[in-house]
């Protein structure tokens, strides 16, 4: 009977993939109260995009979403002129 090299208290490796996330949580001195009534919606973004959006968010210190609003403000703004 040939010993086994590895025992059955290891564990796997971990996956070999990164999770990527948004910012969590509400930046310091920010007011949860302030602002206009909010709608949760889910959208399909592409994924290169995205990932600028959420790196500009932690330059911004904001949420994703307020960054997608304000560019949705800029457009809706362009497109009454």
């Amino acid at each position: 009977m040939a010993a086994s090299t590895t025992t059955s208290s290891e564990s796997p490796p971990p996956p070999d993939h990164t999770v990527v996330r948004s910012r969590l949580g509400r930046p310091p001195g920010r007011n949860a109260t302030a602002g206009s009534r909010k709608e949760k919606i889910t959208v399909r973004i592409d994924a290169e995009l995205i990932a600028l959006y959420r790196d500009w968010s932690w330059q911004a210190r904001c949420q994703v979403g307020e960054l997608v609003q304000q560019a949705l403000q800029q457009f809706a703004a362009h497109r009454r002129k």
